[in-house]
């Protein structure tokens, strides 16, 4: 049996024809938590509870995001060395599939 790995269809003709796979969908979700978040902690001044603020900022933005259809353990950590530096991480289930995926990415905040 043939296992599709990157697409959930067959025809790869053309990117029309092509459904969205997993990479892109999470490749999308993170550039645009990335956005979000610097739009919004944009000269925020970092103090012990911005993490929080990130944690519930992206909570509140998973949940009405199209693309996702359940997350769960959506954690922002401070980096101990560089303190503008956030590491996100937690589980996503894109609409597209019935498993979570993995998301992990560092965001930098301004002092």
């Amino acid at each position: 049996s043939t296992r599709i790995v990157m697409a959930l269809t067959t025809d790869v003709t053309d990117a029309v024809s092509e459904s969205a796979n997993i990479q892109e969908i999470g490749d999308y979700l993170r550039k645009q938590m990335r956005d979000l978040l610097w739009a919004k902690f944009k000269k925020v001044p970092i103090n012990e509870n911005t993490h929080l603020g990130i944690s519930s900022f992206l909570n509140t933005f998973l949940a009405n995001e199209p693309v996702v259809a359940g997350f769960k353990e959506i954690t922002a950590k401070q980096d101990s060395v560089e303190p503008r530096l956030f590491k996100i991480t937690g589980k996503l289930k894109p609409v597209f599939t019935h498993e979570y995926m993995d998301v992990d990415f560092t965001f930098v905040a301004t002092i």
